[in-house]
């Protein structure tokens, strides 16, 4: 993944992605959607889902889906 990478709890990436609209997305596990969907508060509005991906957290062998989140403009 080229360019910058920040790996971040839900909270901190909502807050990341409203101070940089341009260019920001966030993948988040949707067991933690919830919490990074409600720190977007207004802008909630305007979250666009781009897709979701079931697999194997090869860390620690946890099953999860996480789903890529953007703002439309």
């Amino acid at each position: 993944m080229g360019g910058k990478v920040h790996l971040e709890g839900p909270e901190d990436a909502a807050r990341r992605m409203l101070g940089n609209e341009a260019c920001a997305v966030a993948l988040v596990d949707v067991q933690k959607s919830e919490a990074f969907l409600a720190t977007l508060g207004p802008a909630r509005s305007r979250v666009r889902t781009y897709g979701s991906v079931t697999g194997v957290n090869y860390s620690n062998g946890h099953h999860l889906t996480i789903s890529l989140y953007g703002l439309k403009p």
